[in-house]
């Protein structure tokens, strides 16, 4: 691999590509970088102020990025996820759409689209369309680095189809402190094996935790919610998500996935630092000015997970910053 890259950041959240590569050993010498969410702009423009911002990745053009390496997305997942919505891409009609063509003619009529998670079709647009034109000018042919949730078959077919590549799946449990399972497609995973367990414990990263624990809503036999508590059993934590949790003030009453049980066996909601150093993010990373604590949360637990401490393969162990050091080596 070439030891500087120029990168497409699509949806780039806290900027987990530019990351992954940082401690893979990779230097990128340019980022173009498609955001539009407020809060995480706030907290790329801090991190990368050197990137160009190049806006909506609905309005892109192929022929802008010629010159990238690799184009690095994780599309909005919450009507695809088997933890979510699962209506999956769909039109505001609830049309499904199976193909990046398909998907482009409706666009072109006017069609409006239900939820976000359609967007995977601008990733497949802008992939083909830019290799398309490297092709036809003699360049080098970008790589993907593509990674999603966990999905219903049917979904998870469609983008294998429109990428042409075939995803491995990959749980950042063997290489951090949370169990994360996400799909990955690259060209970079074709050959790609799976790291050994590292067996890193919660404990290893939060001190005195034991296990993630969490409070899910169950009805009872009058149909009344309540939240029992549940305990893992593998040293991890929960699957960071969005929000981590609460605790009604007047009864302690516990709502959400995102707490952690110690060596006394009390149940402690995660602060944002722990969260963020599940994620393998320095602590305070995404503490930037007029963002806040709610914007932080969600920009964690949609971000891509960076192990930046780990030396055992001489990289970062994030599923993309994994794959990235394989190639490298």
């Amino acid at each position: 691999m070439k030891k500087s890259v120029t990168i497409l950041d699509l949806f780039a959240g806290y900027g987990g590509a530019e990351l992954s590569f940082k401690y893979a050993g990779i230097d990128v010498k340019k980022s173009y970088i498609s955001e539009i969410n407020p809060s995480a702009l706030r907290v790329l423009e801090h991190h990368y102020p050197n990137a160009i911002f190049v806006g909506d990745v609905r309005n892109l053009n192929p022929m802008q990025f010629l010159d990238i390496d690799f184009i690095c997305a994780g599309s909005p997942c919450q009507d695809l996820s088997i933890c979510g919505f699962k209506e999956g891409m769909i039109t505001d009609k609830n049309k499904e759409i199976y193909s990046t063509k398909e998907y482009i003619e409706l666009k072109n009529k006017g069609f409006k689209f239900e939820g976000q998670s359609y967007l995977f079709f601008e990733v497949s647009r802008l992939y083909h369309g830019i290799r398309n034109l490297q092709k036809k000018f003699g360049l080098p042919q970008a790589k993907i680095l593509f990674e999603n949730v966990v999905m219903d078959k049917k979904w998870e077919d469609v983008i294998t189809k429109e990428l042409k590549l075939k995803p491995i799946l990959f749980d950042a449990a063997l290489v951090s402190a949370q169990s994360r399972e996400r799909l990955f497609w690259s060209e970079l995973t074709q050959s790609f094996k799976l790291p050994e367990d590292q067996n890193i414990k919660l404990g290893d990263v939060i001190k005195g935790a034991v296990n993630g624990c969490g409070y899910r809503g169950r009805k009872n036999k009058d149909g009344v919610y309540y939240y029992p508590q549940t305990i893992r059993t593998d040293n991890k934590a929960n699957c960071l998500i969005t929000r981590l949790g609460s605790v009604v003030e007047k009864t302690g009453e516990k709502y959400g996935t995102g707490f952690y049980v110690n060596k006394k066996g009390e149940s402690k909601l995660l602060t944002i630092e722990q969260a963020e150093i599940l994620q393998g993010l320095e602590k305070g990373y995404t503490k930037v000015k007029d963002v806040s604590n709610t914007a932080r949360v969600k920009m964690i637990g949609n971000g891509w997970s960076i192990d930046r401490k780990s030396t055992r393969l001489n990289s970062s162990h994030g599923y993309i910053s994994y794959a990235v050091f394989c190639l490298k080596k």
